[in-house]
Formats: structure tokens, sequence, C-alpha cells
């Protein structure tokens, strides 16, 4: 899975799972780049990866399908992949299974009716399996809600369902993260509440308790906003660049922002945020420091060149996203042309301020450092900041699905290049992974990824396997903190 996001720049990721004469077959299809046929033999080779040109842009060690063959041989099964160049891939894995007990989690009261009005066939099937295996009479609907307890739809199909008078369903919007309408449809009154896509089985169970305890969150949406609005700083309309590789740093700013009305345009690289400037002329950017093709540093210099060539004279202000603890590299940034910075992990009240400083005109204030506490595996106060951005446990659940999936990989590549001679690789290796463990507040796992991001980027390279050895420690420790708030 982790390879098909990474190799998919745009299109789709299609996960399925089906169970049959006692086998459980897993696949995972992408619309990716592809895989050349004469690759297919050597792909689950350890250390082999389709060229070396995957291996600059994309990065890994070529280990994770060698990793995943032993594993799906040592259960009796085994995993192989079709694949087409610019078309994409296929990986099935197919291992044998017992069925397991099938009995519905919720058998509380009369069945719900519950309707789906979606596009996709894929949400509808995730869906759909999902509400039947737990005990609800499930079906489609086009145009009519009649008989539905709850209906399940996405903000187009929505909007062609008829107003709702008397007794009404419960009314679920389904939405993508950064997407408007389902809020907008809250508070309407067109829907109880809001869903993002794609959907995880525990995301539905939560939602099926909030429907049968009659907790939906219209209300506390509302709240939200006058909250937000209480502020006295409206930020509407303003336009700002969100350019960062990282996926969990994208999201949680991304909805942050969102919150405060804010048109938000993204890109993922220092290249791509060069190009998007150059088009759409933000008001504001958030540059992240460390971004592959070009590191935002280099992009904040290109954007102060363009600007210094522009006829009428312009300034774009550009806020540094960095993983170092406050306090350091401050020349770099200011050197780089930068006008602020933001320590991850960041707070909603922090970016507030700092959009006010630069919209409002309200006096520069040096961002506050939320990581004090080294004791602690996982700052319980950037873990209620994460809860608290998405109104849900929606984006929080996300943020950890994407820290679980993501970070072994970063383990994988910080390990690697400890043990050879490439310090700089070494350095930005380690420096990415402080960023996601700086997201979800692993101050201990931070401060460690940064010794050693310190020493590759001095030269001394000698303990750099013993220092990579704790940071692998460390973020053992988080990943099972991690794995317990996913299934709390």
């Amino acid at each position: 899975v982790n390879n098909a996001l990474k190799f998919t720049d745009h299109g789709q990721v299609l996960i399925s799972l089906q169970h049959q004469s006692g086998l459980l077959t897993m696949s995972v299809t992408d619309s990716g780049i592809g895989i050349p046929q004469k690759k297919l033999d050597v792909l689950f080779e350890a250390f082999s990866q389709a060229d070396q040109s995957i291996t600059r842009r994309f990065g890994g060690t070529g280990l994770g399908l060698a990793i995943c063959k032993r594993l799906a041989e040592a259960m009796g099964g085994d995993i192989g992949v079709t694949s087409r160049i610019g078309q994409g891939s296929t990986f099935r894995v197919t291992i044998p299974a017992i069925a397991a007990d099938t009995t519905p989690r919720y058998r509380s009261g009369r069945p719900l009716q519950v309707g789906i009005a979606a596009d996709g066939l894929a949400t509808i099937s995730a869906l759909g399996t999902a509400l039947v295996s737990s005990g609800f009479a499930v079906g489609t609907i086009a145009d009519d809600w009649n008989g539905c307890d709850v209906v399940f739809a996405t903000s187009r199909r929505l909007g062609a369902l008829p107003a709702r008078h008397g007794t009404r369903p419960s009314v679920i919007c389904l939405g993508w993260i950064g997407d408007s309408d389902g809020e907008s449809a809250i508070a309407s009154g067109r829907a109880d509440d809001l869903m993002i896509l794609p959907l995880r089985q525990q995301d539905i169970a939560d939602m099926v308790e909030r429907i049968r305890s009659d907790s939906l969150r219209g209300k506390s949406v509302l709240d939200r906003s006058a909250r937000a609005r209480s502020t006295e700083v409206s930020f509407t309309g303003r336009r700002v660049l969100v350019a960062d590789d990282n996926p969990v740093n994208r999201e949680v700013i991304i909805e942050v922002l969102r919150q405060l009305d804010v048109q938000v345009q993204v890109a993922v690289n220092g290249v791509e945020a060069v190009e998007v400037w150059k088009r759409q002329k933000p008001d504001l950017v958030f540059m992240d420091c460390s971004m592959p093709e070009m590191d935002g540093y280099t992009a904040t210099r290109e954007i102060r060149a363009h600007e210094a060539l522009a006829i009428t004279a312009s300034h774009t202000p550009v806020v540094a996203l960095t993983a170092h603890i406050a306090g350091t590299d401050g020349d770099t940034w200011r050197n780089a042309g930068m006008d602020a910075y933001l320590t991850k992990p960041f707070t909603l009240n922090q970016i507030v301020a700092c959009l006010s400083v630069h919209f409002e005109g309200l006096p520069i204030l040096e961002p506050e450092t939320v990581m004090q506490d080294h004791e602690t595996i996982l700052d319980q106060a950037v873990i209620d900041e994460i809860r608290n951005i998405g109104g849900s446990n929606a984006l929080f659940h996300r943020v950890l699905e994407l820290f679980a999936s993501r970070v072994p990989q970063a383990v994988d590549k910080v390990n690697g290049f400890a043990s050879g001679s490439d310090l700089e690789q070494l350095a930005d290796a380690a420096h990415a992974l402080k960023s996601m463990c700086a997201n979800i507040g692993a101050s201990r796992a931070v401060a460690a990824c940064h010794d050693l991001e310190a020493a590759a980027r001095e030269g001394t390279g000698e303990d750099t396997a013993e220092m990579a050895a704790a940071i692998a420690r460390e973020v053992s420790l988080v990943m099972r903190e991690v794995e317990r708030l996913r299934a709390a």
C-alpha cells in the first residue's frame, strides 16, 4: 500500500480483500508509473528496485517487497504482481485463513435501514460491506430516501436528494480532506455529520455508535465555527500555498487553514512550490525546509529572485515549517529570504497568530515551542491539539494511520544510511523521520533524530550506527503508543 501511494501521483489506489475456499486474497491496485516486465522477476529480491532513477527520486532500500514475500511465505501463502508501464500495478497476497466468527457487533434495537448515495463503486462496496457485517440492512438509493433511517451521501449526490420534512433520516456526508462542501452541508442543516474518505471500518463503527446515541456533531461544528470567529480576525478569501512533501504535515495544516476559511493551494516539492507561486500568486506561503527535488530554502530564493525582477514591487511572506527545535538554524531561514518560521508540531493558535502577523499587521512574536516534555513518549498536548483541529476522530485517526504506514520505511532509510558513508543522505533521512515524529509530539524520538542529523551534518559519523539504533528503539515505543491510540 505504501508503494502504491508513493508511486501514484494521480488517479487512485484500490485495496480489496476476498475470502473464498479458505484463502484470503488481498490486492492493491494503483494507477501509478508501472513496472517494466523484465524487472518483475527480480522485484521481490532483497535490495532490488526497478532502476536507480527510482531510488534517486523516491528513496527506499529495496527491502519492503522482499520482507512482504517472506512474511507471506511464512504464513503459507504467496505474493505476485502484474503491471504495465504508465498504467499501474496490482500486487496480490494470498494466504490460507480460517473464517472468523461473523456475529455482528451491533444488535441492539431494530436493524437500521441504511441508504448509500455515492458515485464510486469502491466507496459503496467498502461502506456497504462494513455496515452489513455489523447487522444493518443496506441498499443504494438514487433520488429518494423514504424508508431509510440513515443515509450516507457524497456532497454531490446530497444536493440531488429532496429536502427533508417531518420524520427524516440522519444524513452523513462523505467527503475528502480539504473538501469544504461537507462542512457547508452540516452548517446549512442538509447533513448531520461528516465522514472523511477513504473509509476505515473503525470510523464506520464509531459513526454507528454516534447515530445510535444521537450524538451527531452538527451542533459542535457550528460551535467551532463560532469559536473561530470569536478571534475577531477574518482570513476569508486569503490564498495560502502549503508546500510540504509529507502527507501528514499537509493534512494537518490544510485542515487548520480550512477552518479559517482560507483558500489552500498545495505543492509537494520546491519545484512545484515555485511553479504554483508563479501561477497563483498566493498571499502567503508555508514552506517546508526539507523537500525532494528542491528544498524550501532554494525555492524561497527562487521566489525572491523572481520578485526582484518584477516591474511592480511585491513580497510574498514565506513562513518556514521546520522540525528543528526552536532557536536552531535561525540564520539559514533568514538568509534564504524567509519571513518567519513555525516549529512542528504547530498549533491552531500558532497558525492564527502567524496569519495575523502577515495579514493584519500584528507584531511578530517568536513561535512558542511545544516540545518541552522529553519524559513522555507522546506529548499529550500535541495529541489533544490534533484531535481539536479536526473536530472529530477522522483526521486524528488519519494522521495516526499515515504515521504508522510511513515511519517503518523512514526508519529503514536511517538504518541503511547509518551503515554506509553518505552522511548527507543520512542527515536528510534523519530530518525526514524527525519531521514525522514531531507531528504527533514524539519528543524523545525527535530529539534522537535531531542528534543524529546534527552529527551527520557536522561530519562526525563514528557513532551513527549506535544513534540510529537508539532512534529505532524510541520509534518502536512511539509505534506502540500509536497502535494503542488507533485501537482505543
